[in-house]
């Protein structure tokens, strides 16, 4: 028998305060898309899964440009490389022909249960800032 898949609503974490902004597309010096998720201060890069960063990049959008609105019903799907490793990819609904989570949810009337996918993990992923700290003043 298969795993379940592990996600979660981008728009449950917005609603839970994990996220608390979004950055424009951005795109890596290789070519591949990701956004920069910001809870207060601290930035998380999540990349965008192989079929939606395809869709999305055929969509017309460049680095830099707004894409809320493509984000809509996006979900956050934890998976694991081939070492092993834990990774966050982003999906949106119209790179399958399922619907998401997000769809399903309101469509329905529930709200998301989130038991499978590691929230404390995830929130993990955000690294503080480093703050410039002014050199100490050699004065007597």
């Amino acid at each position: 028998m298969s795993e379940a898949l592990k996600s979660v609503t981008l728009k449950s974490l917005v609603q839970s305060g994990v996220i608390t902004a979004i950055s424009p597309l951005r795109v890596n010096t290789s070519g591949y898309p990701y956004i920069t998720f910001l809870q207060g201060n601290k930035p998380n890069n999540v990349y965008f899964g192989r079929k939606t960063g395809t869709l999305l990049l055929n969509s017309s959008f460049e680095a830099g440009d707004n894409i809320l609105a493509f984000l809509k019903n996006a979900e956050i799907i934890q998976t694991e490389n081939e070492a092993k490793e834990v990774r966050f990819k982003l999906s949106t609904p119209g790179a399958s022909e399922y619907s998401s989570t997000a769809e399903l949810m309101d469509v329905f009337g529930m709200s998301e249960k989130t038991t499978e996918f590691d929230m404390e993990l995830f929130k993990k992923e955000f690294t503080s800032q480093t703050a410039v700290v002014p050199a100490e003043s050699t004065q007597a």
